[in-house]
């Protein structure tokens, strides 16, 4: 789903528009778009947020290594443990239920395990075999076969970790940052400017949540089915793949999902007439108040977008896979999302 991943609007918020029906060619009538409201955001980095990004910095970059006067005592909360496990459902293996050996490291607490596994090994001693009860959760995304199943695992917990934070001086941060910044004072300044950075992005994009609801509310639209295929088609063919990954078929795996195939078929329809919208939308402001994307635009854009999908470096890359026409179509709503913004006021 390209579009999907790549188009900036935000879709649930379409479900509010107003659908004039059918006619030969989709169309939208545009209401107010200008002097809209929006509740401000505050967008202050405290220094507990600081020095909170700091502490998770030092926990990452700490040295692991097995501790042996663990050996016998009881595992805690908060504990990195090394495990090897077999997972079984009514006496069954199951398919990525087995470590198979190669050793797991878990931090308890930390929530990377399903729910009432890191839970069960709090108490267990180190350095023994055990045996817990789990339940999968429903829905479980990342194997729906066994979403809501009752499971249980035999875990080996070989031992426990000894955690050595790095001392954070100037030293640490020059290596840290290979010489970007030299004293501490600097880099936590930096810090703070990437966290008031991304709450402000959070809170424009907040505004614009509430900017864009209004305006769609107040169009008129007149939708073709015939231009809503494709993003129908769309929707169920994400969900088609998913299925033939884990070998379902499609009214299965949705089953998987504690749904229907009638509820996946309106889901559908609604992510059409939303998406068809807020194209409709889109392009109607731009034809409007004669916003276009120039090469000059292109250029001054691209580099975002790289960084944001993962190609940076590599532009011929993204631009093959993702199409000149739909990267530029996108770059134009961000235009008219800055436009938005910039036409509408904060509520006092």
């Amino acid at each position: 789903m390209k579009r999907k991943v790549l188009l900036i609007a935000v879709t649930a918020l379409l479900m509010t528009v107003l659908f004039a029906g059918c006619a030969s060619r989709s169309a939208v009538k545009l209401g107010q778009y200008k002097g809209l409201t929006y509740t401000p955001q505050d967008a202050t980095v405290t220094q507990e947020e600081v020095d909170e990004y700091i502490r998770n910095v030092i926990t990452d970059n700490s040295e692991d290594e097995r501790d042996p006067s663990r050996d016998g005592t009881k595992v805690v909360e908060g504990d990195k443990i090394n495990v090897d496990y077999v997972g079984s459902i009514d006496g069954v293996e199951f398919e990525g239920g087995n470590s198979m050996g190669q050793g797991v490291d878990i931090t308890i607490g930390l929530g990377a395990m399903i729910p009432g596994f890191e839970e069960g090994l709090i108490g267990k001693t180190i350095g023994e075999k055990t045996v817990i009860d789990v339940t999968f959760p429903n829905p479980y995304s990342i194997n729906p076969a066994l979403a809501g199943k009752d499971a249980q695992f035999e875990i080996d917990i070989h031992f426990a970790y000894k955690v050595t934070e790095p001392e954070y001086n100037d030293t640490f941060v020059y290596e840290l940052t290979q010489g970007q910044y030299s004293t501490v004072k600097e880099y936590e300044m930096s810090v703070r400017t990437d966290l008031e950075a991304q709450k402000q992005k959070a809170a424009e994009q907040k505004a614009l949540e509430e900017i864009l609801k209004q305006a769609l509310a107040g169009c008129t639209f007149s939708m073709n089915p015939k231009d809503m295929y494709q993003y129908h088609d769309e929707f169920i063919t994400y969900y088609q793949q998913m299925a033939d990954m884990y070998g379902y078929t499609l009214e299965d795996y949705i089953a998987t999902m504690g749904t229907t195939t009638e509820a996946l078929e309106d889901a559908a329809n609604r992510y059409a007439q939303d998406s068809l919208a807020s194209r409709l939308f889109y392009q109607k402001v731009a034809e409007t108040e004669g916003l276009t994307v120039t090469e000059e635009e292109y250029e001054a854009r691209i580099g975002e977008y790289l960084t944001r999908l993962g190609y940076e470096g590599n532009r011929e890359a993204f631009e093959q896979e993702y199409g000149l026409d739909l990267i530029r179509e996108n770059m134009l709503y961000d235009i008219v999302n800055e436009k938005l913004l910039e036409w509408s006021v904060p509520k006092n």
